[in-house]
């Protein structure tokens, strides 16, 4: 029988790429497997009556730092992208554990196709159970459009980790079954910064509010910088908002300082 096909049994050339890509993923492990992340924690306080209810929890350590420069084949990306969201996913929760916040909520922010991912690191440790966790899918999208079976949903629920996910400005006309899973809606850093000025963002926000209490899921506004802001997102039914601790206040405007004078006294 006669085949047309050649079968190339050696190539120097592809021999090399794979090795030069092998130094390159063991270069980067390396840098994770040492890797220090700094930990900042924003507040999350209720408008009602000014109490913190837990913490957002965000790692000052940048993936596209890691990979910058460095030219991988998708498998090997793939591979890394999730090696260093599980260490970063240990981190904060170790990190948290020994915190003086750790009797709060935590709420970690991820992509939803790296749920797996942050379940397993959950599991490996027993002290993880006693964390009242929430994570943050990255974008309403996300949870519309994911091929992730309900079952790890379930698993999440029964493990008792609460989901949150981040609103689009076009939420209050779509409704998933998955949003039977979320306890929380975020709203985005570009919903506040306009509030004050667009009376449009207010009927959004408004909309979002009034639709996610028809499921029992609360509201959360990140990034609050101001004192009329978090007023408007009050007289909105906004339950909850977050923003930054203002550590140089002679940079901070008048309003700012006593935001994060609130935050400060809880």
């Amino acid at each position: 029988t006669y085949y047309k096909e050649t079968v190339v049994l050696y190539d120097d050339k592809m021999f090399e790429e794979e090795q030069n890509n092998y130094k390159k993923v063991e270069r980067i492990r390396n840098l994770l497997e040492k890797a220090r992340f700094n930990t900042l924690y924003y507040p999350v306080i209720s408008l009602q009556n000014g109490t913190t209810m837990g913490v957002l929890s965000e790692l000052d350590f940048s993936i596209e730092q890691t990979f910058k420069g460095i030219d991988l084949d998708e498998e090997s990306n793939i591979e890394l992208r999730q090696r260093f969201y599980e260490v970063s996913f240990k981190t904060s929760l170790d990190k948290f554990y020994v915190s003086e916040h750790r009797n709060k909520k935590l709420f970690i922010f991820t992509d939803i196709d790296l749920l797996p991912v942050l379940f397993n690191v959950y599991k490996s440790k027993q002290e993880y159970s006693t964390i009242s966790l929430i994570v943050v899918i990255n974008s309403y999208d996300q949870l519309l459009e994911t091929e992730l079976d309900k079952s790890l949903f379930e698993e999440y629920k029964n493990n008792k980790i609460l989901l949150g996910v981040i609103a689009e400005e076009s939420i209050e006309t779509i409704y998933d079954p998955l949003l039977e899973y979320v306890s929380y809606i975020m709203l985005p850093k570009k919903m506040i910064h306009t509030i004050n000025i667009d009376q449009r963002m207010h009927m959004n926000i408004g909309n979002i509010v009034e639709l996610m209490d028809t499921y029992g899921i609360q509201t959360i506004a990140s990034n609050v910088q101001s004192i009329p802001q978090a007023e408007v997102l009050k007289s909105l039914g906004v339950i909850y908002m977050s923003g930054p601790l203002f550590d140089d206040r002679s940079k901070a405007s008048g309003s700012q300082r006593k935001l994060g004078k609130l935050l400060d006294e809880n």
